[in-house]
């Protein structure tokens, strides 16, 4: 496993960003550190699975028992949206490695099946390519044959595989948008609302696009009919990206995926994007331990707690 892929597995033993209030996290077992050759894939061409590991320093707060009972259960759910950003990671990189760009001879193969299957049918209901009306009728007929041919062999139609990495790109940030409301939740909280802020203000340094990116694709019905923010007129900021050049502005992006970057226009006509990456992960999860570890905890008679569990 690649050094970075490491950094999501044992987030909080190997070398990262630190994201700190004032307090610098160091591992529980330094010592551990000797595994790091020994975590790998053995799996032949299998993508690496990330896991965003956290240590919650106690299992209760210390305070106000019905305030520090809300906020065990709120940190629950970071911990939960987390654990969902770090398969989604897992599963979107699955997804693109197993979406291969068919070659010349493959779309040559799946062209003249295809033609060959409307041969067929028209010449069982005697049509001629002539017939324009006949044959459309005849190349749908013969779509949907080799559509039932495809699924029949247990292979997923192409349209549907190009969508797998969106699918798990949007999870991935619907996670992490999570967590990032959970921190402005907890900011309503004594014992919580100093480290919630902090952590807010650095995730929001560290992927400033988020919430934007995730209300555009929470609304991509609202922008294809051209409609921003508090339902004003949307107004495309111009772009000039490695990939995207509208330096005059007026183009509307819904949703892109070039390399690793979830791109689409924001309800205020921004450009905006999110990695898709371990990058976006690990500071994530830095940033959330590091309020774990600054929260009041009960330290007697209790250990700490390790997530996930294996």
């Amino acid at each position: 496993m690649a050094a970075h892929e490491f950094g999501t597995w044992l987030g909080v033993l190997a070398p990262q960003p630190t994201y700190g209030f004032g307090h610098v996290f160091r591992p529980l077992c330094p010592e551990l550190s000797i595994c790091r050759d020994e975590i790998r894939n053995d799996r032949q061409g299998a993508t690496a699975m990330h896991v965003a590991c956290l240590i919650f320093p106690s299992h209760w707060l210390d305070g106000d028992l019905v305030e520090a009972s809300k906020v065990e259960g709120l940190l629950f759910l970071l911990e939960t949206a987390l654990a969902d950003a770090a398969l989604a990671l897992t599963m979107y990189e699955d997804g693109k490695r197993q979406l291969a760009m068919p070659d010349m001879k493959a779309w040559q193969a799946e062209a003249g099946r295809k033609q060959e299957l409307a041969d067929e049918i028209a010449a069982v209901r005697g049509i001629t390519w002539t017939d324009r009306d006949g044959t459309n009728g005849v190349r749908v007929e013969a779509e949907i044959i080799r559509l039932q041919e495809v699924v029949a062999a247990g292979n997923m139609p192409r349209q549907y595989q190009r969508r797998i990495p969106f699918i798990h790109a949007k999870t991935f940030i619907y996670s992490l948008e999570s967590v990032r409301k959970n921190f402005i939740t907890l900011k309503k909280y004594d014992i919580s609302k100093y480290s919630a802020s902090k952590a807010l203000d650095l995730i929001d340094k560290a992927i400033p696009h988020l919430a934007g990116v995730r209300n555009s694709s929470a609304h991509a019905d609202e922008r294809m009919v051209w409609t921003g923010s508090k339902n004003k007129s949307l107004v495309p900021f111009p772009i000039e990206s490695q990939h995207i050049n509208a330096a005059d502005g007026g183009m509307l992006v819904l949703e892109s995926l070039f390399g690793d970057c979830f791109s689409c226009t924001l309800g205020s006509g921004e450009f905006g994007s999110v990695e898709i990456n371990s990058k976006s992960l690990v500071a994530v999860r830095s940033i959330i331990q590091n309020l774990l570890d600054s929260l009041p905890w009960k330290t007697d008679h209790s250990v700490s707690r390790v997530s996930p569990s294996a």
